[in-house]
């Protein structure tokens, strides 16, 4: 086992309004905490971080048996489709954006309420954009 040691900001020094929160779960475990995590009504709009396309789909998928509305946006979606999710992200049409580190750099949206990272980040840089989202 070779654990993982993240630092925010200044080492000791607590990071200003984000907080964080880490569960250590198998993968058959993920989903089931997912759902338990969105079950406490979060205000929209919410950022679940993922490292695949093809998991960024499957996920969304998944969501929506369980009554959310999510977008997906990717590298492998067109101009035309990653520009559709973020529109209806902003615009209240979704609630969810589930989405890929490539995709995710540079995306402005609003009062995200959450960003959940569904996979690990492969590096401290991605792991800090993507809480950089809130």
């Amino acid at each position: 086992r070779r654990p993982a040691v993240v630092h925010i900001g200044s080492i000791g020094k607590p990071t200003e309004r984000i907080e964080q929160v880490v569960h250590m779960l198998s993968e058959e475990q993920k989903r089931k905490k997912l759902v338990e995590i969105l079950d406490k009504k979060y205000p929209p709009p919410i950022i679940i971080f993922v490292n695949q396309k093809k998991g960024a789909d499957v996920l969304a998928k998944s969501l929506q048996k369980f009554g959310h509305d999510p977008c997906v946006l990717h590298g492998g979606k067109s101009q035309d489709s990653r520009e559709y999710a973020l529109q209806s992200l902003k615009e209240n049409k979704k609630d969810i954006l589930v989405a890929t580190d490539v995709a995710g750099r540079g995306i402005d949206i609003k009062d995200v309420s959450l960003v959940l990272n569904y996979d690990m980040a492969k590096s401290i840089e991605d792991y800090t954009h993507r809480i950089g989202r809130t």
